[in-house]
């Protein structure tokens, strides 16, 4: 899938970050859907009349971590994939699934763009 059909759901609660990685994918010519925190994020879900490439989940945040939002998700996009971050792994990796996508915070343009066609891709 190109970029220019692929539709992202990012979803972080720190304002700065989630306009930042939206700028970026937007200008690498991904369509991205922001949302400040799960519930949001389920919501557009929920209403995206076409399908969801790729969700982008903080870990950490308030009333739902990341990991129960991805399952959430996919209960309403089957198949979605998930790219996980988070800038304190080492609190989190526990709860996240063997085999999950994961990029920790700060990390460089590259290596989000690199992530996330590999994940649209694979």
């Amino acid at each position: 899938m190109s970029s220019s059909s692929a539709t992202i759901v990012l979803v972080d609660d720190e304002p700065l970050f989630r306009s930042a990685v939206a700028r970026l994918l937007g200008a690498a010519g991904y369509h991205v859907l922001a949302a400040a925190g799960p519930e949001q994020a389920l919501s557009l879900l929920s209403a995206a009349s076409a399908s969801i490439s790729l969700l982008i989940s903080d870990v950490n945040m308030p009333r739902m971590d990341g990991v129960e939002l991805a399952q959430r998700a996919t209960a309403l996009q089957p198949g979605l994939r998930t790219l996980f971050v988070c800038g304190y792994p080492s609190e989190t990796l526990d709860n996240i699934p063997l085999g999950a996508h994961f990029l920790e915070k700060p990390f460089t343009h590259e290596e989000l763009l690199r992530s996330v066609r590999e994940l649209i891709s694979p």
